[in-house]
């Protein structure tokens, strides 16, 4: 059945005919409105205005049930024309198309799989032959259409384990290596992998190095504390004169009784990065006693 055979199905014999007078009745009305609105509106007329108003709402509420009644009679044999047309095309044509649509996806939807289970199996035999566990279809993120050829299939599934092998390579390159490969498999960003493994590392020297510091100056400070220590033994074992150099001072009764006390002399070498903990001995020295710098 071809176009022509098809307009031919469906022809209108006569179009509604509506014979209508609307011209006169609307010249009527202007006429009427016009000589109402050069009137001045009063006291003594509103009355009468307002009666005209009624004429006229009256008219326009006839004219407008009239236009119904019209557009009733001419849609009531479209709508038996609409009700045939629904029986014997639309009600058949539907369900069919439905039916038919039905199964194109079934076709469609096993076609789509059969793709993917051979885009699957090429996927698993690639990676093994270069080595690769942790990658599956899914990761290559190509979207699996009734467009999309078997071949671009492949070659999607070949392009991105080419290139999880090239970045393996220059992981295996890499300090930490094994760490940076765990975040790799996460991100599958091998740039990223590498930043984030190797600033850990950065902070974890860094933390060791401060830790070694304070490590250090603690070493020095004890050394420092034992050197004292040891002077004041080597001091007391002078005898008791020499003790009393260390504790002390008792009150002197007059300056002819004070005698020179004994002095002694302590020389050590104190080396630290902490600028702060050689103030505070400085400022210790400065209270007790005199100190030269060596």
């Amino acid at each position: 059945m071809n176009d022509n055979q098809t307009m031919d199905l469906i022809i209108v014999r006569q179009l509604p005919i509506i014979e209508e007078q609307l011209q006169s009745v609307s010249e009527e009305i202007r006429s009427r409105i016009e000589g109402i609105r050069a009137m001045d509106v009063t006291e003594d007329n509103y009355k009468e205005i307002k009666k005209y108003r009624a004429d006229f709402r009256k008219l326009i509420s006839e004219l407008e049930a009239r236009r119904i009644a019209v557009k009733k009679q001419v849609m009531q044999p479209y709508e038996a024309f609409e009700a045939i047309y629904k029986q014997y095309i639309t009600d058949v044509y539907k369900p069919a198309d439905t039916e038919i649509s039905a199964k194109i996806k079934f076709i469609e939807d096993a076609l789509k799989a059969q793709k993917i289970t051979e885009a699957q199996e090429y996927s698993a035999e690639y990676a093994a032959s270069l080595g690769i566990d942790f990658v599956t279809f899914p990761d290559v993120g190509i979207e699996v259409t009734m467009n999309v050829s078997r071949k671009r299939l492949r070659e999607a599934c070949k392009e991105y384990l080419d290139r999880v092998a090239e970045d393996l390579q220059l992981i295996k390159t890499q300090p930490h290596a094994a760490e940076i490969l765990v975040e790799y498999k996460t991100s599958r960003n091998v740039s990223r992998a590498i930043t984030l493994v190797n600033d850990r590392h950065a902070r974890i020297e860094e933390e060791l190095r401060n830790a070694q510091l304070h490590d250090a100056e603690a070493d020095a400070m004890r050394a420092a504390e034992q050197k004292v220590d040891d002077a004041i033994s080597a001091a007391e074992a002078e005898g008791p004169e020499a003790a009393e150099a260390f504790a002390p001072p008792a009150e002197i009764e007059s300056a002819e009784e004070a005698t020179p006390a004994k002095k002694y002399v302590v020389a050590f070498r104190y080396e630290t990065a902490d600028l702060e903990s050689i103030r505070r001995i400085k400022a210790e020295m400065e209270r007790n006693g005199t100190y030269e710098q060596l």
